[in-house]
């Protein structure tokens, strides 16, 4: 993999410092001199055609069935664009069928469906699933579309997935689409189309302690977890339990083949008891003991 950190660290090096100071650090002459000698070119680094300056790229990857792609700073236009770009190369040309991009790993179910014929406006699949408010990203937007183009081709057989892999909620980002109630929201939502008893008995647990199930660092009056006394955070703690318990039982229950739905909701409901981020620290849902 030597040979693509040298595509981004060249650009960095040769845009900083001085003459003087590259006099004055020989390990700099000896790095850039590699570098040049290991980059592979790019035509470009917006999505195209063509694919040939790619294929060094394939070659470094080999058989690999996992790619990771990093960036240097969020909401970068150019890192966004390369990464689609990369993308559409591993999934056309490598025949990589998965995409997953840090958000949410319970409102990515909402772009997952919808890349796969599922109903909707792109603009509102946006809104609801993707999280941080990346979703106003318009390489996000790119992304998706073109997914969802791909797999509408009745030659793409192998039809590509979408995934979020961070934690729900978008907690401590008040400007976020949706709230850190969300995998709680999830849960409850689809536990009412399958078991409307026990949806019931939950809401009347929860409902009453679910509106200050929230962290906005502008609000110092609004809802906000902080003000539930010690015993709510326990009945929460508890309800919470109880609510993963039930989703892992009915997966136990369920034949594999059609499980995906229940192992969703009890995703979404075990998303309930991650972590949150709040001025002082990190504290569960449903209780004060803190995670470092």
């Amino acid at each position: 993999m030597n040979r693509l950190f040298a595509i981004c660290l060249l650009a960095a090096g040769l845009g900083r410092g001085t003459k003087a100071a590259a006099q004055q650090d020989p390990g700099r002459d000896a790095f850039l001199s590699w570098a040049k000698r290991a980059l592979s070119p790019l035509a470009g680094v917006a999505p195209s055609p063509s694919r040939t300056d790619l294929a060094a790229l394939g070659r470094m990857i080999g058989n690999a069935s996992i790619v990771a792609l990093s960036e240097g700073v969020h909401a970068g236009a150019e890192p966004l664009e390369f990464r689609n770009r990369v993308l559409q190369y591993l999934v056309e040309r490598l025949g990589f069928t998965a995409i997953a991009i840090e958000s949410g790993i319970v409102e990515g179910r909402t772009v997952h469906d919808y890349v796969l014929g599922g109903p909707g406006d792109l603009a509102a699949v946006l809104a609801k699933g993707i999280s941080w408010t990346f979703d106003r990203l318009p390489q996000n937007e790119d992304l998706v579309r073109w997914i969802r183009d791909y797999n509408a081709d009745p030659k793409h057989t192998r039809k590509v997935h979408f995934y979020g892999f961070d934690i729900p909620g978008s907690p401590g980002n008040p400007m976020a689409n949706r709230g850190l109630r969300t995998g709680l929201d999830e849960a409850l939502l689809y536990l009412g189309t399958v078991d409307a008893t026990a949806a019931a008995d939950f809401h009347a647990r929860l409902d009453r302690l679910l509106p200050n199930v929230s962290l906005d660092p502008r609000s110092a009056d609004g809802p906000q977890y902080s003000r539930l006394s010690q015993p709510e955070r326990d009945q929460m703690t508890a309800a919470i339990a109880d609510l993963v318990a039930l989703y892992e039982r009915r997966e136990a229950a369920t034949a594999p083949q059609a499980r995906r739905p229940t192992t969703s909701g009890r995703t979404a409901a075990r998303s309930a008891r991650a972590p949150p981020m709040n001025g002082s620290g990190r504290c569960r849902l449903g209780g004060n003991r803190r995670a470092g």
